[in-house]
């Protein structure tokens, strides 16, 4: 958490406005793709004996 609280204040203060709006966005995006990244296919696999 820390590491991601710096990270932002570096990029806040290197990056241009329009930038770090963009970079914010992405971030975002790929943030919420991550909670459907498996899909529940490793729990899925853990309960079954054959895919």
């Amino acid at each position: 958490m820390a590491l991601r609280i710096c990270t932002t204040v570096v990029l806040a203060r290197l990056l241009s406005p329009t930038d770090y709006g963009l970079q914010s966005m992405v971030i975002t995006l790929t943030g919420f793709f991550s909670f459907f990244q498996d899909a529940g296919l490793n729990a899925a696999s853990v309960q079954r004996d054959t895919l």
